[in-house]
């Protein structure tokens, strides 16, 4: 076949004039058609054949080639000690590593068989890992994989973080295997450095309570439901926490109220102690003033301790006392309730001395009204340098500006502003923080001021504020603000924001809009213990 019949023109076709129409030929002419294509279908098949020839000598001479560039890669020379410290830049920074393909290390393992066997051999790419008890559920290779895992550690110290999610009644047979779980971890129990665990079920603490943990720094313990109430005030003391090497321990539960012995008792072994409520209703009632006293006398040693505080539901609370002094404390955050804690936060701060403390966290404490306890606070902790307030609902300016004054030495302020203070909002509030002759360098300090208001803050009244703050020259450098309710679009904060950025102020204006739709992400958790 010649090569101009092999391709010809579709216009030399005795059929031309009715190609691409609804032409229906006769049974003579479909003969013709047929026997008119013959040599063309066999030309089709050959050139076909020829593409594929063709086709399987490009992929192999690629294939060869691919396989000799493989060999002079940059990867291929990089030092052992380098890819080692690489991978171990691969790990999670804020939370132990997870039993995921798709994070490190188990992503390292999927990339070649040479970096697999790199990854097995580094222990400090195994000593942390988080556990999901129903992920793992009675599944005899993914609790075999557990085991395999801390096995990869070698002896280093080892961060766990457990979620047992304990169902009650609902699904004993999920329950029985995140105990049989917990079972399997506690002979690396000598190797804790921190430990975590979620939903936990008092039935399995026992079992915790007498572990030797010499190398455990951290320990957060969260109960799925209260312990039994001869329980609770052991959990502090028990064996498991007294041999921790640094005792810094988290305890949530329903009735936190019941760790909190009655009678005298002695941890001096603590050294930082967070208490936080769990539950609805009365298994959600926090500490009263008393309690948090007892509480503080009888950890003399405390460096940091935060616990949430409430005023009783039922009758009126006393401290009968002397006053305690704690020579120790640093940090002291009085966690926001459920319930208000006014009284009891007045009642408690009127009875400790804290000489070292130099940050104070008590949102529902009252700045800015005639709160004695403040000018005690001033006299006995001078180093005070990190306060965060509530805006007392009788709070006026010239209160505020007098109680503030106390602290010449605060660095970081940080205040929460009620929707129903009825004398002072956010405008008042930086107008008595905004620099003036008048008032001397109120707070020669102060680097990072935090605003938390109900109700909205006109743009106006921050941007003058910033301003003030730069031709006066102070220290400020950092300006947060969070309203909850909206007021400025983002088009007209944006301008302003990115101008104080631009002089080196960190510059943050957040309002909660109530409409945006609901997210899959809304409420995501992160873990910032480690």
């Amino acid at each position: 076949m010649s090569q101009q019949s092999t391709y010809p023109d579709p216009a030399q076709s005795s059929f031309f004039q009715h190609l691409n129409t609804n032409y229906a030929p006769t049974d003579t002419e479909i003969g013709d058609i047929q026997t008119h294509l013959s040599p063309y279908e066999v030309e089709l098949a050959r050139l076909e054949s020829v593409i594929l020839e063709l086709f399987t000598q490009r992929e192999r001479l690629r294939e060869y080639i691919e396989s000799h560039k493989a060999l002079i890669s940059s990867p291929r020379r990089v030092p052992l000690s380098v890819l080692k410290q690489i991978f171990l830049q691969c790990l999670p920074t804020n939370r132990c590593a997870a039993m995921s393909t798709s994070e490190a290390p188990l992503l390292l393992g999927r990339i070649c068989s040479g970096w697999r066997s790199l990854a097995f051999t580094i222990p400090p790419l195994w000593d942390s890992i988080h556990i999901s008890a129903p992920f793992i559920g009675s599944n005899p290779s993914k609790r075999a994989a557990v085991i395999d895992w801390l096995s990869r550690s070698a002896e280093l110290p080892l961060s766990i973080s457990l979620a047992m999610n304990h169902r009650g009644e609902a699904d004993p047979d999920a329950n029985s295997a995140a105990s049989e779980l917990l079972g399997s971890l506690l002979p690396s129990s000598y190797r804790w450095r921190a430990f975590h665990v979620a939903g936990l079920d008092p039935g399995d603490y026992p079992r915790l309570a007498e572990l030797n943990v010499p190398l455990l720094k951290d320990l957060h313990l969260e109960f799925a439901t209260a312990p039994a109430p001869e329980t609770c005030p052991t959990i502090l003391s028990s064996n498991l926490v007294r041999t921790m090497k640094y005792k810094r321990v988290h305890l949530s539960t329903p009735c936190i109220y019941r760790v909190v012995p009655a009678t005298h008792f002695s941890w001096g072994h603590l050294s930082s102690l967070t208490l936080a409520e769990t539950g609805w209703g009365l298994d959600a009632i926090a500490l009263s003033a008393s309690q948090a006293y007892q509480l503080l006398k009888g950890c003399n040693n405390l460096g940091a301790v935060h616990f949430t505080l409430a005023d009783p539901l039922f009758r009126p609370d006393i401290i009968t006392g002397a006053t305690l002094v704690l020579p120790s404390l640093v940090e002291l955050d009085i966690q926001r309730s459920r319930l208000s804690a006014n009284t009891a936060v007045g009642l408690l701060m009127e009875k400790v001395i804290m000489p070292a403390l130099t940050i104070l966290h008590v949102p529902d404490g009252q700045i800015g009204d005639s709160a004695s306890y403040m000018a005690q606070l001033a006299a006995h902790s001078p180093s005070l340098q990190h306060l965060e307030f509530g805006i007392a609902e009788n709070a006026t300016p010239s209160g505020m500006l007098e109680t503030i004054s106390l602290f010449p030495a605060l660095t970081a302020l940080q205040l929460f502003i009620p929707r129903n203070t009825h004398f002072m909002n956010a405008a008042q509030v930086l107008s008595v923080l905004t620099p003036a002759p008048e008032k001397g360098d109120l707070l020669p300090k102060l680097k990072h001021l935090h605003l938390e208001c109900s109700a909205g803050l006109e743009r106006a009244i921050w941007v003058d504020f910033l301003d003030k703050h730069m031709e006066h020259k102070t220290q400020l450098s950092q300006f947060h603000v969070e309203v909850t309710t909206p007021f400025l679009p983002d088009d007209d904060v944006h301008p302003h924001v990115q101008r104080f950025r631009q002089h080196g102020l960190d510059v943050k204006i957040r309002h909660d809009n109530y409409d945006v739709p609901p997210s899959p992400l809304d409420n995501i958790p992160t873990m910032a213990w480690l």
